[in-house]
C-alpha cells in the first residue's frame, strides 16, 4: 500500500502539472468524475452520480456469489496480488519523461 501521508508536503510543481494534465485526461473517459482537491495524486472521489463507497457496496452485491461458491477460482487475484507485491512505489514526484510531450497533443 502506498502511503500518502507527505505527498502535499513532497509533490514538486511539475509533478502538480502531471496530475492535473491526468485528471483531464481520465475525465474525457469517467463519466461524471469528481476528484478530491489533492494536487499530487488522483484520489476519484465519485464517478457516474455515486461515491466510490456506494460504487463499492454494489460491486460487492455483484460479486457476492464468488465469496459463497466454494468452487469459485481465485488464482487470477492471487496471480494479482503476487505481481504487486513485486512492483517498486516510485518517489512522489515522479512523472513520465515525455509527459511534456504528451500534452502537446
Amino acid at each position: 500500500m502506498v502511503n500518502f501521508s507527505y505527498a502535499d508536503i513532497d509533490c514538486n510543481i511539475e509533478r502538480k502539472e502531471w496530475i492535473s494534465y491526468l485528471k483531464k485526461e481520465l475525465a474525457k473517459d469517467i463519466q461524471d468524475v469528481i476528484y478530491s482537491k489533492n494536487e499530487c495524486y488522483i484520489n476519484v472521489v465519485a464517478y457516474e452520480g455515486k461515491t466510490i463507497k456506494e460504487h463499492r457496496f454494489i460491486n460487492s452485491a455483484k460479486n457476492r456469489e464468488n465469496f459463497i461458491n466454494p468452487n469459485f477460482d481465485n488464482s487470477l487475484n492471487e496471480l494479482f496480488k503476487d505481481l504487486f507485491k513485486e512492483i517498486e512505489i516510485p518517489p512522489i514526484n515522479w512523472v513520465p519523461k515525455n509527459f511534456r510531450d504528451e500534452k502537446k497533443l
